[in-house]
């Protein structure tokens, strides 16, 4: 039997992925931290949960010390850009400094570990239109201010973190980086986001010797909870006469379905429990690149589909529209025959889970 500990297995994707790994490999078992009571989890066949904060030194060892592997989905997600900046601290603490002590963690236990990241990292780098961003992108700041945050933010990480096992008393070391950070200063301009996971990506990456990092792109399909703009697109679609389509500030969005996630999780589980070569440090692990007139083009064939008499139409962009293209080069050499969910039938499925359709 192969043990999992994950950590942040209540959240968004977390509880959709735990899931769907016990119901596809009976020989799994799953120890999961979670940060408050989650009774549909603690009641799934070999699935042991562990409650307590990412900071709780005792919960982490108790996770990962009997596991076979480490996966880390603990993370705070974005809220917009003053709402992220309001809670800035929140965010460096935990998707900097939480993504250090899990991997230093799995490290002390000699785990393999899987590191959840973002494509959103690229948010930190200097953009150039229709720019190819590849995994190995240095990422340039896109300020000299900034650049100097993460420098010396990484900095202190690294040196209180990346180089020991965590200590016991954590509360010392999350104190001490709020401090730390409380003294630091950067802008407003600031992409909190996607400057937090990169130092805890980089962070992970050091303190694990085997730690491999995903940035994926946004995720969505079955059971995926979050107020996402798939979700919110299809519940228009399922509730409203009309549907209104616009992806705001980018011009394409690249999406994944959920279900490919889990697959991925197989395929690296397997190798690195294995032991074998070929595991790439970072990979991009996007899907589909859709605009609002393709949105638009996939919402109309559901409509027609299911009989349902909607007006979708494209909403005029009120803001500028940026163009990121996010390579995946590193990730077709090491999966090649890796076959991605098509984007419209990934919204069949998603739609189908939403519920039944009035006059449909």
């Amino acid at each position: 039997m192969t043990i999992l500990g994950i950590v942040g297995a209540g959240g968004t994707v977390g509880r959709v992925l735990t899931k769907q790994l016990l119901a596809a490999d009976k020989s799994l078992h799953v120890v999961a931290l979670l940060r408050r009571a989650d009774p549909e989890l603690a009641q799934l066949p070999r699935c042991d949960v562990v409650e307590g904060g990412l900071f709780d030194c005792s919960a982490l060892e108790l996770t990962l010390k009997n596991s076979d592997l480490a996966i880390n989905l603990a993370a705070r997600n974005p809220g917009g850009d003053e709402a992220d900046w309001a809670a800035r601290e929140d965010f460096f603490v935990l998707n900097g400094l939480g993504a250090g002590l899990v991997a230093a963690m799995a490290e002390r236990h000699q785990l393999p570990l899987i590191h959840f990241s973002t494509v959103s990292v690229y948010e930190t780098a200097a953009y150039v239109a229709g720019r190819r961003m590849t995994e190995d992108d240095p990422m340039p700041c896109l300020d000299q201010e900034t650049a100097d945050f993460f420098e010396r933010v990484l900095g202190y990480l690294l040196r209180r973190v990346a180089v020991s096992s965590p200590p016991a008393e954590n509360d010392s070391l999350l104190d001490g980086f709020k401090r730390y950070l409380a003294a630091q200063s950067y802008s407003n301009s600031t992409p909190i986001y996607g400057l937090s996971k990169l130092i805890g990506e980089r962070l992970a990456l050091t303190a694990s010797r085997t730690a491999c990092s995903i940035r994926m792109s946004d995720a969505y399909g079955p059971g995926h909870e979050s107020r996402g703009v798939i979700i919110d697109h299809l519940n228009q679609l399922r509730d409203s006469e009309a549907v209104s389509v616009d992806f705001g500030f980018r011009k394409g969005v690249y999406f994944i379905f959920i279900d490919d996630i889990a697959r991925l999780l197989t395929s690296l589980m397997d190798r690195l429990l294995s032991n074998q070569s070929g595991v790439p440090r970072v990979t991009n692990f996007c899907g589909g690149r859709i605009d609002s007139a393709g949105m638009q083009s996939h919402l109309k064939k559901l409509c027609r589909a299911r009989r349902l008499n909607r007006v979708v139409h494209v909403a005029p962009s009120t803001t500028p529209q940026f163009d990121r293209r996010y390579s995946r080069r590193i990730f077709d050499r090491f999966f090649p025959a890796f076959a991605i969910t098509d984007f419209g039938a990934g919204l069949r499925i998603t739609l189908d889970e939403l519920g039944p359709f009035p006059g449909a």
